[in-house]
């Protein structure tokens, strides 16, 4: 295992990281697993997506690929893991999942998660360390924080594909009674295929997993106990929490979301900077300008509401406003054709190279 700092980005193999920077928090940064190391009958592939709560591993069990989340070490963080891996296996047995929503696996080969109140998570001791996970089926994805990185400004069609492909996992977890409140281009799988009509959308964490349903707490576990400030970086944390949440709060990281994938870049630039100063440029919505708005105009606007105006209350509402926009453009990436004067062009230029070098071998037949 090596030691990440999540805010530095700084790692450490004999695990005693250290950062100058009196903001990072280096020393108490968690421990990722590499490749070849055993998880009991898991063997880590590589580590997918590193978060404040928890690390997504592609790994194998079995000689078959899966996901395979590990909480890091706090309460908050494992209780967040439980209610996730309990909301995961609700919507399984209720056959509800969608196309957009993880199948949760069993924790072991050997457990069993098929009746109502079974335990999708597990606990085991690796070293001096109690680590508890869950696993997911896989599906071939990359993090769309990564894909952003690699191509900041994606195809208009596939940037309103993929907003609706997480708008319509909100909505399901919405209609549930839960609520997100963390998300961000890392809490989501994208895979773009040529051979699909459009990109694979998998929401592969879900925040909080708090139910608002106050039957379902049964009065044991209030907001004010579930939430914690290391949830996700204050840059997608709607300005309203924790005072106060509400449906509108997930729209807010649908939003912002959308905007970094139109301006191409994060909304609230969050390097190097501390969780204060993060959190006043949110409160001051300092966000980096939509360039977008000439050429996409609706769905900038679509964005701008989420995050600066806040008059889109649900993620219901928000899929409603994509999908009229979306019958507007075409669902194919346009051909390149070349012309024929481009390919008589290429024909002239092969042409006179060999008959240069036809010349250059009849007058000098030493080269040969």
């Amino acid at each position: 295992m090596k030691q990440v700092c999540l805010v530095c980005e700084r790692t450490s193999a004999d695990h005693n990281l250290y950062c100058q920077d009196v903001r990072c928090p280096s020393e108490s940064s968690p421990l990722v697993l590499e490749h070849g190391e055993l998880l009991g009958d898991i063997e880590i592939v590589k580590p997918l997506i590193i978060q404040r709560s928890a690390t997504l591993y592609v790994a194998q069990r079995a000689g078959k690929l899966i996901y395979l989340k590990v909480a890091h070490p706090g309460q908050h963080h494992i209780d967040r893991l439980e209610r996730e891996a309990k909301l995961l296996n609700t919507l399984r047995l209720e056959r509800a999942l969608g196309e957009h929503l993880p199948t949760i696996l069993p924790p072991t080969l050997d457990a069993s998660i098929d009746a109502k109140d079974a335990v999708a998570y597990a606990k085991i001791v690796l070293g001096r360390h109690l680590l508890y996970y869950s696993v997911f089926t896989h599906i071939p994805g990359e993090p769309l924080s990564d894909l952003l990185k690699k191509t900041p400004q994606l195809w208009i069609a596939h940037v309103v594909q993929i907003a609706l492909g997480m708008g319509h996992a909100l909505t399901l977890l919405q209609s549930k009674s839960y609520i997100h409140l963390a998300l961000s281009p890392a809490s989501v799988l994208v895979h773009l295929d040529p051979l699909l009509s459009k990109p694979q959308v998998l929401l592969v964490d879900f925040g909080l997993a708090y139910n608002t349903d106050p039957s379902h707490n049964n009065g044991t576990s209030s907001f004010k106990q579930c939430w914690y400030d290391e949830l996700v970086s204050p840059a997608y944390m709607a300005p309203e929490l924790p005072q106060q949440f509400s449906s509108a709060s997930d729209v807010y990281g649908l939003g912002l979301t959308l905007y970094e994938m139109l301006v191409g870049e994060p909304a609230i630039p969050a390097h190097q900077r501390s969780d204060a100063e993060i959190r006043a440029a949110v409160s001051q919505k300092r966000f980096v300008p939509m360039t977008r708005q000439d050429d996409v105009r609706p769905i900038a606007d679509i964005a701008m509401a989420a995050v600066d105006a806040r008059s889109i209350q649900g993620a219901a509402e928000w899929t409603q406003k994509l999908l009229a926009y979306e019958k507007n453009f075409p669902l194919q990436r346009p051909k390149r054709r070349f012309s024929i004067d481009l390919i008589l062009m290429g024909a002239v230029i092969i042409l006179g190279i060999a008959f240069i070098i036809a010349l250059i071998i009849s007058l000098n037949p030493t080269v040969i």
